[in-house]
């Protein structure tokens, strides 16, 4: 009985090391990464729009995105913030 014992423990112990040994390893790769995730990003220009009568209209492309709806950045749009009953 206490071989057994003995042996689950050591087990448990092999598989904790692993473990510990596994997030090291990607600590230090995502602290190797961490700097570079971002290097090529660039910033989006705020998201404009223009609210049509019915599906079945053409959206008017051509006509100048000064009268469109401005949507902020991490903001609601299109009727998320309404609650429906």
């Amino acid at each position: 009985m206490d071989d057994l014992q003995d042996l689950e423990r050591d087990r448990r112990q092999r598989a904790l090391h692993r473990l510990r040994l596994t997030r090291e390893k990607l600590g230090a790769r995502l602290a190797l990464i961490a700097p570079i995730v971002h290097r090529r990003s660039q910033p989006l220009p705020p998201f404009r729009l223009k609210e049509l009568p019915t599906a079945m209209v053409d959206a008017p492309f051509d006509e100048a995105p000064s009268g469109w709806l401005e949507i902020p950045h991490h903001s609601y749009w299109g009727g998320a913030t309404s609650t429906s009953s």
